[in-house]
């Protein structure tokens, strides 16, 4: 099944695409202890700021809204 997921996954692209790909993830992956950076591949960042100091000054009832609304584009984007 796996194989089969990536051979329709990889078909239409260029080979030479493909072993740059397998090249990066075994590079990534031999050094991810001392550069865990490499295995970050969507470029994320650490959040500034977490969702309790964000909403500080919001009164309680204006929490449970925030949290509503969060819950609700969470599952609107799934």
């Amino acid at each position: 099944m796996a194989q089969s997921y990536y051979s329709n996954l990889t078909a239409g692209i260029p080979t030479t695409h493909i072993e740059l790909w397998e090249h990066q993830i075994a590079d990534a992956e031999a050094n991810q202890l001392s550069q865990p950076a490499k295995m970050d591949i969507m470029g994320t960042t650490k959040p500034t700021e977490t969702l309790r100091d964000a909403d500080k000054n919001v009164p309680a009832d204006g929490r449970v809204f925030q949290a509503l609304s969060l819950a609700l584009t969470i599952e609107e984007k799934q």
